[in-house]
């Protein structure tokens, strides 16, 4: 989208910037900078909020200079795995035209306005056909994103739910479809946003982290994370930083989390998001439960089931289990052994039905492996 003030474009190559005028300039100082008296380039912005002032804004309808960036991807693909497109929705054609309107009309060749991120993310792959595209994206402009080519769009909507607290918006995002989800890119922090550690007191950190992790799409960690790091870094920071030693709890946490993460199911198992129901009438707490399961493909008669309460009260319910699973485990014989890999003191054993009960305490949460146990009523 933008470039530093001092990058050397603005000297040699000016038709590649949104331009402005002097009275501009005056009008609007904070989204103008002048290069010479005649010369006066916008800063980089999003339409909500003033512009960045230490960005000068690259002319996407401009057609040298969309092949300019195509080569500058092309580079990055020989260095790196992927590419992280910051605020990629503004180049889009319909985001662009309403931001900049004429001042983005190139004054020495007629206007590019066709979608520029199909042709960058199909040339860079044929060249380099592993290579990832991840997308900061918001407006709801998400799946716009995913058609047009990304691997990975941000999911700032889940983000945003957890932090507030809207269990029922979390199940109801969690319920989107599933060629939607899994190309998201979940995170409970990022160089933008506060350190979870932070923000969230130990279990609510917990329970966002697992509903976070444990779903479809990108798992995306910030750098000390995963240690529990309380002090935001900004990107512009340039001394040094006094240590942050983090959380000793929440490593653990993150450590013990990571090994069930790296299990075949959570990886290359069947994603189902698992109702929830009330265990007797008028106790209406099952609805602060998040719930779902991962199905073993090659056995399924083995899944793991996550299940959170993402509320400040006790909650219980039954969660559904998923067709699959039951058909799978339908002999008459068997009944099912729970066993929770995050507190491995939590086992319990149920004849199979569509449901099993759980109460948990204040962002109190399992992750169940369930397995068939064979039924010997001698």
């Amino acid at each position: 989208n933008h470039v530093a003030l001092d990058h050397p474009w603005i000297q040699t190559n000016p038709e590649l910037f949104v331009q402005g005028t002097n009275d501009l300039l005056r009008e609007q100082a904070e989204n103008f900078f002048s290069v010479t008296q005649t010369f006066v380039v916008a800063h980089g912005r999003d339409g909500n909020f003033s512009g960045w002032t230490d960005t000068a804004q690259l002319n996407y309808r401009h057609p040298k200079l969309r092949e300019q960036m195509l080569l500058v991807l092309e580079k990055i693909a020989t260095l790196a795995d992927g590419v992280r497109c910051d605020m990629a929705m503004l180049p889009t054609t319909a985001v662009f035209s309403r931001i900049w309107g004429d001042l983005a009309t190139p004054k020495d060749c007629p206007p590019d306005t066709t979608e520029f991120w199909p042709t960058a993310i199909q040339r860079t792959r044929k060249i380099h056909p592993e290579f990832l595209f991840i997308a900061e994206v918001y407006w709801d402009l998400e799946w716009e994103l995913q058609q047009q080519g990304f691997d990975f769009t941000y999911d700032k909507r889940l983000y945003d739910r957890l932090h507030s607290g809207n269990v029922n918006g979390v199940n109801s995002h969690l319920g989107a479809d599933y060629q939607f989800q899994r190309k998201l890119a979940r995170f409970l922090e990022n160089h933008d946003e506060p350190r979870s550690a932070q923000q969230f007191e130990f279990p609510a950190h917990c329970a966002a982290a697992l509903i976070t992790y444990t779903g479809p799409g990108l798992r995306f960690f910030h750098m000390g994370q995963l240690q529990g790091r309380r002090k935001f870094v900004s990107m512009h920071q340039k001394r040094v930083m006094h240590p942050d030693p983090g959380s000793a709890e929440i490593s653990l946490f993150y450590s013990r989390l990571f090994d069930i993460l790296h299990r075949h199911e959570l990886r290359y198992g069947v994603w189902q998001k698992s109702p929830t129901t009330a265990s007797q009438d008028n106790n209406m707490s099952f609805q602060n439960l998040v719930a779902c399961s991962w199905t073993n493909v090659s056995n399924p008669q083995i899944a793991i089931f996550i299940v959170v309460n993402y509320s400040g009260i006790v909650s219980d319910g039954h969660v559904i289990l998923p067709d699959s699973f039951q058909n799978a485990n339908a002999n008459a014989n068997q009944r099912v052994q729970f066993r929770d890999l995050m507190h491995s003191d939590v086992v319990f054993q149920e004849y199979l039905e569509n449901r099993f009960w759980v109460r948990l305490e204040p962002y109190g949460y399992h992750i169940f492996e369930a397995y068939p146990i064979n039924w010997d009523i001698g």
